[in-house]
């Protein structure tokens, strides 16, 4: 059973896409009257755009928590996991081929370690985000890896919430400032000291936290508007990048809008039938495997 859609969380998500993209595109941040980004000592510049980032972390935490379902077996667990990659997966794929067709020439100076690497999400980790085909794909392994840690940060939030929650969000905290430490501008160091799975366990953690002690306000909805707006933030973080790039943007605000609602529109669309097509093969093969256990127990 579905829950009931918070709307302060919805709403957040509205948020966070907006600060992405207003880091992404410093005009659009100044039209609106937010600044770009500014300096905090050992933490360095904390572009509006990573801010967004940490909001959509966050909400992640908040809302496997908010859905959560038992996690006590192996099977629950299988389960779990491979729903997130079903989630995670189509439509990054899907937003990389997209960015493929903006960035060929970058295709063609990286090896075959680099293309696997963007496939995997991991690309932020292992080369220049500007060489990257789709520059955002680093997130795509943080989410994983995150999604990976979940069943064991929430049991530790069982445990002992305030105790777990406080480390946990100083241990990223302090992680940030050791990376930030090493930076260097233009490297892959660059990315990674805000991206990595260290840095923002913290962030993920809080969320579960706040759903757990009911730290939020529970206001329900069921606008469609805003229903919609708040599942498109995924794939519009997944296809930003080669429309900024082409400089959409200075050539009409108005059609970048349009451009960007679009193709995430079309992503989101062909994410949902994936989705459907994947489960309902992965539901058809585990059927089929529990007949042939059925089947070879009786003889």
């Amino acid at each position: 059973m579905t829950k009931d859609r918070l709307l302060i969380f919805d709403l957040l998500r509205i948020l966070a896409i907006i600060l992405v993209l207003c880091g992404h595109i410093p005009s659009l941040g100044i039209r609106i009257g937010i600044t770009d980004s500014y300096v905090i000592p050992f933490f360095g510049s904390l572009l509006i755009s990573r801010e967004g980032v940490i909001l959509f972390i966050f909400i992640s935490g908040a809302m496997l928590e908010y859905n959560k379902k038992n996690l006590s077996d192996l099977t629950s667990l299988v389960s779990f996991y491979i729903d997130k990659i079903i989630r995670i997966y189509p439509a990054y794929l899907a937003s990389l081929a997209f960015a493929a067709c903006f960035f060929s020439t970058i295709i063609m100076k990286q090896s075959l370690w680099d293309i696997v690497s963007e496939i995997l999400g991991i690309s932020g980790y292992t080369q220049v985000p500007l060489m990257s085909i789709n520059p955002v794909g680093w997130f795509i392994g943080l989410l994983v890896v995150l999604y990976l840690l979940y069943p064991l940060l929430s049991s530790l939030i069982d445990r002992n919430p305030e105790l777990w929650m406080i480390t946990l969000v100083g241990f990223s905290l302090i992680c940030r400032a050791i990376f930030w430490t090493y930076n260097e501008p233009g490297s892959i160091v660059n990315n990674y000291w805000y991206g990595n799975p260290l840095s923002n366990l913290g962030f993920f953690t809080l969320g579960i936290y706040v759903i757990r002690r009911k730290l939020y306000p529970a206001w329900t909805h069921s606008n469609k508007g805003i229903t919609w707006l708040s599942e498109l933030t995924f794939y519009i973080f997944l296809i930003q990048s080669p429309i900024i790039v082409y400089g959409v943007w200075d050539l009409s605000p108005i059609l970048f809008i349009v451009c960007t609602l679009t193709v995430a529109a079309m992503l989101m669309a062909f994410d949902r039938e994936m989705q459907s097509c994947l489960r309902r093969w992965i539901n058809r093969s585990l059927h089929l495997d529990k007949k042939i256990l059925i089947k070879s127990a009786v003889l």
